[in-house]
This record gives C-alpha cells, sequence and structure tokens, in this order.
C-alpha cells in the first residue's frame, strides 16, 4: 500500500492506516487545514464585496433550492446586493429591534463593598463577581437561618418564654390544653367536673373502633367531614352534667356522634 503524503510502499498492520508514519500523517493534516483557511479568507472576502458567485450561493440557498444557478439573473443579484448593504447599515447604526443599544454610561454604588462604580446598566447593584456571590450568598444565609427569638407570653399558664414563633405556648402540655379548651369551656359553662383528655389516647383504648356502631375507624382520616372519621363522644352529654374525663369519653364515628345529638347511649368506663 502506497502512502497518501509521500507515495512510499508500506506494510500497513490494519485496514485504516493510510500513512507510512506519524509524521507524514501531521503534513498531511497541516496541508489540509491551510486549504480550509484559505477557502475562509476568501469566503470572508467575498461576503464584504459581495462577488457575484456568492451572491449567488445566498440566493440559491435561501430559496431552498427551488431557484437553480442557471435561472438567477443579473437583475436579482444586484437587487440582493442592495437588501444586503441596507441591512448592513441598519446594523452600524442601531436601527434594528433586535440589536441592542448600549447606553450610558451610569454611576453606580455596590451594595456590599460600598464603592462607586460605572456600568453600561443603570440598575446595577454589584461592582465585582465577588460581590455578587456574597450578595447570594447573603440571600440563603437569611432564608435558612433560624429567626431571631422574641420575648412570649404563654395563653394557658402566662408564663413569659423566648420563641421565634408566633404560637404563644410554652410547652406540649399547654398546646395540648390549649387544643381541649372548647370542652373544658363548655364543662365550666354547665357546672360539670373537666380534667385534661387527650383524644388519642381514648382512641387508642377503643381500638380505633365506634364504640355506637362497631366499624372500624381510620386515623388519617380524623378532622376530616366525611362518616367514617373518628371523634371523641361524651357518654353523658354536658348539657346534662356529665364530666369531661377519660371514663366519661368514648371513640365514635361522625355520623353516630351527630345522630346521638343529647342523648345518653354507651356504657360508663370502670377505668380511664
Amino acid at each position: 500500500m502506497n502512502c497518501l503524503y509521500c507515495g512510499k510502499e508500506f506494510k500497513p498492520d490494519r485496514k485504516t492506516h493510510k500513512f507510512c508514519s506519524e509524521k507524514c500523517q501531521r503534513k498531511y493534516r497541516d496541508q489540509n487545514h491551510s486549504d480550509l483557511e484559505s477557502e475562509r479568507e476568501w469566503e470572508r472576502k467575498a461576503a464584504q464585496n459581495l462577488n457575484k458567485r456568492y451572491v449567488k450561493r445566498l440566493i440559491y440557498l435561501l430559496s431552498g433550492g427551488s431557484i437553480k444557478f442557471k435561472d438567477i439573473t443579473e437583475g436579482m443579484i444586484e437587487a440582493k446586493r442592495k437588501a444586503i448593504l441596507e441591512l448592513r447599515f441598519k446594523r452600524e447604526n442601531h436601527l434594528l429591534k433586535r440589536d441592542r443599544i448600549i447606553k450610558g454610561p451610569y454611576k453606580c454604588k455596590c451594595i456590599i463593598c460600598g464603592i462607586d462604580f460605572i456600568s453600561t446598566m443603570s440598575f446595577a447593584n454589584v461592582c465585582s463577581k465577588k460581590c455578587n456571590n456574597r450578595k447570594f450568598a447573603n440571600r440563603i444565609r437569611l432564608k435558612y437561618n433560624p429567626k431571631p427569638k422574641k420575648e412570649l407570653k404563654c395563653k394557658v399558664c402566662g408564663q413569659i418564654f423566648l420563641s421565634s414563633k408566633k404560637q404563644g405556648l410554652c410547652s406540649y402540655k399547654c398546646r395540648n390544653k390549649y387544643r381541649d379548651r372548647n370542652h373544658s369551656d363548655r364543662a365550666r359553662k354547665f357546672g360539670c367536673q373537666h380534667e385534661y383528655v387527650n383524644p388519642i389516647k381514648v382512641f387508642i383504648r377503643d381500638g380505633w373502633k365506634c364504640q355506637l356502631c362497631g366499624k372500624q375507624l381510620r386515623k388519617k382520616d380524623r378532622g376530616k367531614f366525611i362518616d367514617l372519621a373518628p371523634e371523641l363522644d361524651h357518654i353523658i352529654p354536658l348539657s346534662k352534667g356529665g364530666a369531661h374525663s377519660y371514663l366519661n369519653t368514648q371513640c365514635a364515628c361522625r355520623k353516630c356522634n351527630g345522630d346521638k345529638n343529647d342523648n345518653n347511649i354507651g356504657q360508663l368506663r370502670m377505668f380511664g
């Protein structure tokens, strides 16, 4: 097999080998690169001077091959040249809408380091990349860092404590008591005995079953407006002197609790 560059005969190790050495391969590549560069230079000059050949090729490419080289006349070439020159004039003078008109310079002040700097944008507020990185870092810190704590007064026990939240409850005990305030307020209104009752403890004691109809209830349905939502029911209603305690409460579904109303249905517990 003969080498593509020097023409010497050699025995290739593979079928794809076309050169006798690496030097010939490099020289062949350099020669091809120089040819490509010369072609690019000719294209640049042709684009600047708008040669006949260059304009013809433009017409052919823009038409998608529908207008052939034979059909291109001199009048078409001149009209195309005029259109290209008008476009160039508009771009140079920034008359096109898509071209960005550079305004300024504007005097701006950096938010982070406080240095005055000049920019082409009137709304610039950062002088360098370092200040820009610091700006985003500060933004992330404000987002993820905890808020400062304030002195608040507990709504239940009246104790003063520090917290960043707006609930106004100092502990879990006070939170549970605050949730149970509706039942305890009603018990006070009717003059009944009352104590703190955790509804979930009552539901676990009764096995998450309605004590009136015997249906199995689900924990995730608590608080929903459906028939099988578990609710805390008083065996002897508060309006008839029943106490708000573990002995006088039971698990009931929403439908049975509504149908029962203020009737005495159910058996009192012997233990809580």
